[in-house]
């Protein structure tokens, strides 16, 4: 029997209640889930202090991002997220799609603005799902 996860990831919900890292998530193609699938179950077995790149890389004041590269598309994927805000969860805030782009600096503004709500209680999150019948 397998070890039982460590962490538990939960995706941001706008103020509109809309799921939008699940929404991204849903709408990638079978490739790039599959590695974000893989990435998340090599980290959810892992003290969050083990959690290093190239899979994983803090930005600093409580941001991160998980990384997945998926050759096949030639795209880096990019889930910028955080530890919390419960004990032992992982919140997605923003996930995106890039070629080549090494620094996203709207996407990073954005995700520390929805780090800022979630801080702040001002939006909930939800159960994330990576299952692969999410619709």
């Amino acid at each position: 029997m397998a070890d039982a996860p460590l962490w538990i990831f939960r995706g941001y919900c706008t103020p509109a209640g809309n799921w939008d890292v699940q929404d991204w998530f849903d709408g990638l193609p079978w490739e790039s889930k599959d590695e974000i699938r893989d990435t998340i179950a090599y980290l959810e077995h892992l003290p969050g202090a083990q959690w290093r790149g190239p899979e994983f890389k803090g930005l600093g004041e409580g941001l991160s991002e998980i990384r997945c590269k998926v050759t096949e598309l030639g795209q880096v994927l990019r889930i910028y997220g955080t530890h919390g805000p419960y004990k032992s969860t992982y919140t997605l805030l923003l996930g995106t799609a890039a070629k080549k782009v090494r620094n996203d600096a709207k996407a990073t503004n954005e995700a520390r603005k929805r780090l800022a709500r979630v801080n702040a209680k001002t939006v909930g999150t939800h159960e994330f799902r990576f299952s692969e019948n999410t619709n």
